[in-house]
C-alpha cells in the first residue's frame, strides 16, 4: 500500500483502490467527501479506502487505526494540522 503525492493529486497505488484526490484552489477534493479538506485529512481518507480494498480480516488491529481516521475526518479539531 502506497499513496503517490505530486502537488496536484494523490493516487493509491493499492489493487482495487480507485480513490484519486485532486488539489484545487479551495483544496483537496476526495469523492465521498462532503466538502474540501486539507492535505492531511485527504490523505487519510485514501489511507481509509486503501484499507478496505485490502479489506483485512474484521478483528485486525488496523480497523481500529480506521475508526480513528474516520474521527479525524469528521472532527477536524482531534488531529492533523
Amino acid at each position: 500500500m502506497a499513496v503517490h503525492v505530486t502537488p496536484t493529486r494523490m493516487v493509491s497505488d493499492t489493487p482495487g483502490c480507485h480513490l484519486v484526490a485532486e488539489r484545487r484552489s479551495d483544496g483537496w477534493h476526495v469523492p465521498g467527501q462532503p466538502a474540501a479538506l486539507d492535505m492531511h485529512r485527504a490523505m487519510l481518507a485514501l489511507l481509509i479506502a486503501e484499507v478496505h480494498a485490502v479489506n483485512p480480516p474484521p478483528h485486525h488491529p488496523v480497523w481500529a487505526q480506521v475508526a480513528d481516521w474516520r474521527r479525524q475526518l469528521a472532527y477536524p479539531h482531534l488531529g492533523g494540522d
